[in-house]
């Protein structure tokens, strides 16, 4: 009976540490998820500014790597939009690629 507990006692105590193991990889992929969530929305919402700006305005305000960026999001917009099976998502998803 003893040699039974000491066995589960051994078991259990791995168990232990692999739990503390697992629930240390969860809080840094957690960490990690919420760093890209972040930066994903900050690009969303910089993405939503340009696309609700005048087109001529922002690209006299805007500095040289900033007009490279909204000149190839007009020509993502464009080509996005010429077909219908396209999505906002996709055009986000494309813009993205190159932000």
């Amino acid at each position: 009976m003893e040699k039974q507990n000491a066995e589960l006692y051994m078991e259990n105590c791995q168990m232990i540490r692999e739990n503390e193991r697992l629930r240390k990889a969860a809080e840094q992929l957690n960490q990690e998820n919420q760093a890209l969530l972040a930066e994903l929305k900050q690009k969303q919402r910089i993405l939503e500014a340009i696309m609700h700006q005048k087109p001529d305005a922002q690209l006299k305000s805007a500095p040289a790597h900033q007009q490279e960026t909204r000149s190839a999001i007009k020509i993502i917009h464009r080509n996005t939009t010429k077909t219908s099976s396209n999505t906002y998502w996709d055009f986000l998803g494309n813009v993205l690629s190159i932000m």
